[in-house]
């Protein structure tokens, strides 16, 4: 004979019970949210294994905005740098270096900044000082993020639109090679400044100074470090919490065999 149960003690059973079931269910829903995530991050790595970097590019763009961090953010700009789109593959590793959310940290970080360099090397940078400080920058037409006062830009002649509110626009166009450095300080004027007889001058030739210039880059463009792209699954979905209490051990069998385990 068993002893019989008191109400505390089936009250307390029960309350387990409807705990469990709410927690199975959130569980379940938070997968399901999860899936097209997945499947982007699994089709990207597919893509970036085949050397289809241009749709690796492409689908880890999507990825990110799906569920953006610091994992996607390295996943993305692996893509764009063996596209040899080094512009955006600069501006998605110094995202991932900078980004809180699923942050890289020892290894991860060392392999991004590494790229990250190489990266560089192939790339023009122009150092702005700009008055305002405020003031817009456009490339070729495209508003660029400043970062620690300076653009990366793809080497060849670049035209410079420098803007801000209730000044007057400034036009330049310049020449960088790669691994050179261009300086480039230009104070806009006020709208309702009185023109100069230097106006016409200034927009033909713009303020520039070569500061420094490094040799170009020897080594030639072979990817990232050689098992990079196995451990890319791992480092995007990386602390994912609720689903990777529950889903952990099922993904890890399913993909153990596929990527490996950093």
């Amino acid at each position: 004979m068993f002893p019989p149960i008191n109400g505390r003690v089936y009250g307390f059973a029960l309350v387990l019970q409807v705990v469990a079931l709410f927690a199975s269910g959130a569980v379940q829903a938070e997968e399901k949210d999860d899936q097209p995530y997945m499947e982007a991050i699994r089709d990207g790595l597919e893509e970036y294994r085949r050397g289809n970097w241009e749709e690796a590019r492409a689908i880890f763009k999507y990825a990110h905005q799906l569920q953006p961090s610091a994992r996607t953010l390295r996943a993305l700009g692996m893509a764009c740098f063996e596209a040899k789109r080094y512009v955006e593959a600069i501006d998605a590793l110094k995202g991932a270096l900078e980004d809180k959310r699923k942050p890289l940290t020892g290894k991860l970080r060392y392999q991004v900044e590494k790229i990250l360099a190489r990266a560089e090397r192939y790339m023009g940078r122009i150092e702005l000082e700009l008055e305002p400080r405020s003031a817009r920058v456009e490339v070729d037409g495209r508003e660029r993020r400043i970062i620690d006062g300076s653009i990366y830009v793809d080497p060849g002649q670049r035209e410079l639109r420098v803007s801000a509110e209730g000044y007057r626009v400034e036009v330049r166009n310049v020449t960088v090679d790669s691994a050179e450095k261009v300086r480039i300080a230009l104070t806009l004027r006020r709208e309702d400044a009185a023109p100069t007889s230097d106006d016409s001058q200034d927009a033909a030739t713009g303020s520039l100074a070569i500061v420094e210039q490094s040799t170009p880059a020897e080594e030639s463009n072979t990817g990232a470090d050689s098992g990079e792209s196995n451990a890319l699954a791992w480092v995007i979905v990386g602390g994912s919490g609720a689903v990777a209490v529950t889903g952990a051990v099922l993904f890890g069998l399913g993909m153990k065999d596929k990527y490996d385990v950093e």
